[in-house]
């Protein structure tokens, strides 16, 4: 998992939200409704009070898409702050 945007830049305001890279296995995506995974990540975040993108990604995904300069997972990769071990 990955933060990255304002929260990492330092430019926060009071309008800013989590914006978090999720990278996930190929077979563990497979497996599972993205859309079923992103409403309970964001029913989970909500109890935060803290709004959040949440952008799952397959691992071929990242590996393919982390090369171009003009996407989300090149930016959090380039600038972001991995979370998870």
């Amino acid at each position: 998992m990955r933060l990255f945007g304002s929260r990492v830049r330092g430019e926060t305001s009071s309008t800013s939200d989590l914006d978090l890279l999720i990278t996930v296995s190929d077979h563990w995506l497979a497996q599972h409704e993205r859309c079923v995974v992103l409403d309970w990540l964001r029913w989970r975040l909500s109890k935060t009070r803290s709004p959040g993108d949440l952008l799952p990604f397959s691992e071929s995904q990242v590996a393919q898409s982390r090369r171009l300069c003009s996407n989300v997972v090149f930016q959090a990769y380039a600038k972001g702050l991995r979370l998870d071990g």
